[in-house]
């Protein structure tokens, strides 16, 4: 009876709630996919120390009764979102973001039981089925600046369209991020002027890992069809200002896009946004020895 309570609950709403202990965190959410959450979540743990792209809190303990989990508490790290707020240099962060994202993409592998593939309309290539983060967004990853690396929370953790799914197109998550650099920007006018460059740190980050060039028609096509689709929901919600808010950022992404034109490769490309005296050069240092062109430090 707890376990039917907690998922009519949480199922419905697609609520998260979050308990603080002295020396962890626990999250309660969905019981149904309290597994699967903890399990990758470890899984990506791993990937994060082999790699050394990312650390992922430890996993302390679960209880599917009830839909909690424990994690590791960490408090000296902030959300890309905080820096973004915060007027903090911002794009070796995101460059370090991309080339943690392409990781999972390239190193995670699940066991056959915890394979859960997301259904979505778009075509998928065999080399492009990977696994998920799911909600992959600036309000998930985060810096610590203690040992300078991004912390990536909320694994299979997602929305209503990927819960509790675990595998599907690299580029869902890829599309997600690049849409939360827009439309969850600290406000409208800071997603506008930064949107391009963010997005193109980002890009580069992740094309530099994978060693090859995304095909940016398919992710111009695809990022559009996924913020239509909110601005859709927004409208059936009776979210009238949000959804011309989504529908606004839809038409930036649309123009902004037209810079990229087909065939163009980040990975391995120079001088877009040279390197200069910009009033967040401090905040970028930490990342200016682990990205091979310098061409993103000290712009924020």
């Amino acid at each position: 009876m707890i376990r039917r309570f907690f998922r009519r609950k949480y199922a419905s709403s697609g609520a998260i709630q979050v308990s603080y202990k002295p020396h962890s965190v626990v999250k309660y959410t969905d019981p149904r996919f309290v597994h699967i959450e903890s399990e990758v979540t470890k899984i990506a743990r791993k990937v994060g120390e082999k790699s050394k792209l990312f650390s992922v809190p430890e996993v302390l303990g679960e209880d599917e009764t009830t839909g909690s989990i424990e994690l590791q508490r960490i408090d000296d790290m902030e959300s890309i979102r905080e820096r973004f707020s915060a007027g903090k240099g911002s794009l070796g962060l995101l460059f370090q973001a991309g080339r943690a994202l392409a990781a999972i993409h390239e190193r995670m592998k699940l066991p056959s039981s915890l394979v859960i593939p997301i259904s979505l309309p778009w075509p998928c290539k065999s080399e492009d089925l990977v696994c998920l983060h799911g909600d992959f967004n600036i309000n998930n990853v985060f810096f610590r600046p203690s040992i300078e690396q991004i912390v990536i929370l909320d694994w299979a953790s997602a929305g209503v369209a990927a819960r509790g799914k675990t595998t599907g197109n690299r580029y869902f998550d890829i599309c997600k991020f690049i849409r939360s650099l827009l439309c969850q920007s600290p406000s409208i006018w800071n997603g506008l002027v930064h949107f391009h460059r963010r997005t193109t740190a980002f890009l580069y980050g992740y094309e530099y890992e994978i060693g090859r060039t995304l095909d940016h028609s398919f992710l111009q096509s695809h990022l559009l069809r996924m913020m239509k689709e909110r601005v859709r929901i927004q409208i059936k919600r009776r979210q009238y200002i949000k959804a011309i808010m989504s529908f606004t950022a839809c038409l930036v992404c649309k123009i902004l896009f037209l810079k990229w034109h087909e065939g163009t490769s980040f990975y391995g490309s120079h001088g877009l946004y040279p390197a200069g005296n910009h009033s967040h050069e401090n905040q970028e240092k930490d990342y200016e020895k682990t990205n091979p062109s310098s061409r993103f430090a000290g712009v924020s």
